[in-house]
This record gives C-alpha cells, structure tokens and sequence, in this order.
C-alpha cells in the first residue's frame, strides 16, 4: 500500500500461509521465506505492526503470535527497513474510530476507506491493511502538528 497526498493506493495484499501441519521451525521459515519476497518485490521504506496482544488463552497461541512478529521484524532489519508498532487498540480506534472494535468492523472500515471489498480475503489481511492505514494517520497527524522526525523511512 502507498499513500501520496493523502491518496491511499493498494497495490498488494494478502496471507503468508504458513502449513498448519509442519513443525514451528518450518513454519517460520515459510514466513521468513514469504515476507523476504514481499520486501523484494515492492521495496518498501518503512514496514508498520501491530504489537503483539493475545488476550487470556492458551500459552501456545501467545507464543505462536510473538515468534511470527518476529520474523517481520528479522525480515525488515534484514533490508534495513525501519519499524513502527502500533498497539491493537490504536490501531482499530484509528481505523474503525473504537478501539474495542471487532475484526469484522475493522475489515469493513478498511474496505470502505479504500474503496474495495474485502469479503474473499482472510480477516488477517484487513488488519494488515488496517496497520498500514493507521501508520499512514500517524505521518498525516505529526506533519500536521509539525513535528519533523520521520516516520517514513528513508528513501530507496
């Protein structure tokens, strides 16, 4: 996704599947694998995440949303790409206007923001979208306000 002039484009979206079967080692290798493609096919300067939140549940399922965070994280650093977490809550409240919002509103808001549904795609790439869309709101409002320090990245 780019943003110029405030006009939001999205050029790419989806899931990095990772086989559900396949021991956690070769699953985050596929999501490494993934991500590295996605970095080289489009270049991006800055790369935004949601911080890692599971809420009460099982370990196993905490642990699986942090090891994946880290491989965008590895992936980014690799290409010496800079990072920007945004926290859930702040993500949907900028997306969805409630932070408590469910992924459904967040998908529906996402689409109606650019102008496209997104009813075929999982829910995990509305909130990609969502993140991005949000880091977009950040750069809008810091230059609004003035402040310099970028949130961009640098140029490649």
């Amino acid at each position: 996704m780019v943003g110029q002039d405030r006009d939001i484009e999205l050029i790419d979206c989806g899931v990095v599947q990772a086989p559900q079967r396949k021991p956690i080692e070769e699953r985050l290798l596929v999501m490494y694998r993934g991500l590295r493609k996605l970095i080289q096919r489009h270049q991006p300067n800055v790369l935004a995440v949601e911080q890692p939140f599971v809420a009460q549940g099982p370990r196993k399922s905490a642990l699986a949303v942090g090891e994946a965070h880290a491989m965008a994280l590895l992936a980014a650093a690799e290409y010496g790409i800079p990072v920007h977490q945004y926290p859930p809550a702040k993500v949907r409240k900028t997306v969805a206007g409630y932070g408590g919002g469910g992924k459904e509103q967040v998908r529906d808001m996402v689409s109606l923001l650019l102008g496209r549904s997104l009813d075929n795609y999982p829910l995990d790439t509305s909130d990609a979208l969502a993140v991005a869309l949000c880091h977009t709101q950040q750069i809008a409002l810091r230059e609004l306000a003035g402040e310099t320090a970028p949130l961009h990245g640098r140029k490649r």
